[in-house]
Order: structure tokens, then sequence, then C-alpha cells
């Protein structure tokens, strides 16, 4: 039997030349026998499997960019309805020319051979007239005005004649109170409505009341009180103009 002898110097050799029990620097990869290509004995670390998903890398990297703008999980939206009611005033008095002729008939005087000289010829009494729409009203804040054409003169007869301005008027100053069933004043917000009214005095030719959105029954009185002076013989006769304003 033939024995061989290797030396220290032959060991050293076989280790230099990359024998496969070598472990090569840069650690064990490249190695061909062993576990998964490793040298025996050596298990390599765990590694995670390559994977791709839209276009990404397993490491992050590549694919789409960001959402455009923050997330929202909840999102909420408006959706405005809108029309348009037009501003209106309305006032019924049954007229298709908008004017109504109230008849005073006659206007009585004191006449009697037995009178005075300072009653014969004055009127008799007071007169009271009551002119009522059962609808009027306007759909928005407006201004109701009231307005005697002959202002503070009142029943003015036109056709007088010649006389004596001591004695004897061609005029009968005369008072109006408007009223209204179920109103609120301007700047009183929502609230039930409420009996509202304005006067315009013997002396004015004009008065006025501003008013929040109404609906109801009109009422214009006029006040004809008997004068101190002796009636002319004619007709005598005023306009009075209501006037409903939407502002």
């Amino acid at each position: 039997m033939k024995k061989f002898a290797i030396s220290a110097v032959a060991i050293t050799a076989l280790l230099s030349t990359g024998s496969a029990f070598a472990t090569p620097s840069g650690g064990t990869h490249g190695l061909t026998t062993g576990y998964g290509g490793f040298a025996p004995g050596y298990t390599p670390p765990a590694q995670a499997p390559f994977w791709g998903a839209n276009g990404f890398n397993h490491d992050g990297s590549g694919g789409m960019p960001n959402d455009d703008n923050a997330d929202s999980p909840s999102v909420t939206r408006n959706f405005i309805l809108q029309g348009e009611v037009a501003k209106n005033c309305s006032y019924f008095i049954n007229s298709s020319t908008n004017t109504q002729t109230i008849d005073l008939g006659a206007i009585g005087i004191h006449n009697g051979d037995n009178q005075a000289v300072g009653t014969l010829f004055n009127q008799v009494d007071t007169l009271n007239v009551d002119n009522q729409s059962t609808g009027a009203g306007c759909n928005t804040d407006n201004t109701v005005t009231v307005t005697k054409t002959n202002g503070a003169n009142g029943l003015t007869n036109a056709s007088p004649g010649d006389y004596d301005n001591n004695q004897f008027t061609a005029h009968i100053p005369y008072s109006l109170t408007v009223g209204f069933q179920d109103a609120v004043l301007q700047g009183a917000g929502s609230q039930p409505g409420a009996f509202q009214s304005f006067q315009v005095a013997t002396t004015a030719g004009t008065g006025s009341l501003n008013l929040g959105a109404w609906r109801s029954e009109i009422n214009v009185h006029a006040t004809i009180p008997a004068q101190s002076k002796g009636l002319l013989a004619g007709t005598y006769s005023d306009t009075i103009t209501v006037t409903l304003a939407a502002l």
C-alpha cells in the first residue's frame, strides 16, 4: 500500500486555488454545492419574494403617482332650488276704470223760514262715508298713500257764483281714516297681523303708512263735519286717490 503524505504547503495551495470547499470572498454566493448552491451547512437569510402590482415594485419604487387631491371618505354637495315671485299690489273696487263714484245724495241744509241768520243754509249734520274693499294688499314691503285732490279744501263747489265769504263757503273740509284688518308695520319682522290705521286730517291733503306684506280688507272712512258757514248751491266733490306701492 502506498501512502500519500500531504504537506502543509499542499493544503495551503488547495485553499488558495478556490476549491469547492472554500468560501469565496464576498459571502457564499457563487458556490455550486451544498444547500441551494451554498456551502454545506450554510443557510442563507430569508428574503421576501419579488412582486409587483399596478406598476409598483416590492421595494416601493416606480408605479403610479399619488392621488391628485386629499382623500375624502365622506363628501357633501348642496343643490339650490331658486325661482322668483314678482312684486305685486292689488286693490279690488269692482270697476273696470279703476274709478268709483260715491254719491252722497243731497247735502242737507237748514232752510226753514224760522232759522236765524247764523244757521240759515248751514249744513244740517256731519256726513260719514265708508268705502271698503274686500280684497287688497301687497306681497312685499309697501307704502299705502291716500291723497285728496283738493287738499285741505276738501269737497269743493267748482261753480259757486258770487258770494259773501264771511257768510258762505264753497268748501267742505273732511278727514279720512284708513284701516287694514290684518297687517304688520314695516320693520316689525314676522308676526301675526293686527288692525292698523292712519288718518288724514281735515287740514291735510295726504297721508301714508309703511307696511309689511299684507292682504286683507281695506276701509277708507270719510268724516265730513258740518260747516259754520252757509253752503252755496251747487255740486261739491273731491277725488280720493289710494295708492299701494311696493318698495
